[in-house]
């Protein structure tokens, strides 16, 4: 997956995002509403300057959110209070959140703890796994660079018959 750019940088704000599942890939049941939460990290490295920032993270998921369970946003490196998600259709987004770019030298880690999919009909049919993917985006900022912006987060086994 090469890198996603969100569009052009400004001038001193040159930041990538690195994205990773964290632990391992889930097997969760063609029939679950709310399958296992799943965690993000997300890593900023980079930039010229340390300039405050203000920005929404959003996951977009290929199914619906969980009908239960809170997701959040937590800000690893700074230990700031969690930014909740609101939900809508297929899509958390976590807004606004406030940080400043980490600079040439240090790195930004933000986790996004306990999403959850519905994944009920996602594999309807098929007689091999069906991956859920979820797809990060950062919005209301430009110059940041996403790598490996999708991440598959659960895999979805045939219901029995």
């Amino acid at each position: 997956m090469g890198l996603k750019r969100i569009s052009a940088p400004p001038a001193g704000l040159r930041v990538t995002a690195t994205v990773q599942r964290v632990g391992k890939l889930k097997k969760v049941s063609a029939r679950d509403t709310n399958a296992a939460g799943a965690d993000l990290r997300i890593t900023l490295t980079g930039g010229t300057v340390k300039t405050r920032v203000r920005a929404g993270f959003v996951v977009s998921l290929n199914t619906k959110p969980g009908e239960e369970g809170t997701a959040q946003l937590i800000d690893e490196t700074m230990g700031s209070p969690p930014v909740p998600a609101r939900k809508s259709r297929n899509t958390y987004v976590f807004e606004p959140v406030q940080f400043e770019e980490p600079g040439p030298t240090a790195s930004r880690v933000f986790r996004i703890t306990n999403v959850r999919a519905n994944v009920s009909g996602l594999s309807s049919g098929s007689a091999s796994a069906t991956p859920v993917v979820a797809s990060i985006s950062i919005s209301g900022i430009t110059g940041i660079s996403l790598v490996h912006a999708e991440q598959d987060i659960a895999s979805v086994e045939p219901a029995a018959r």
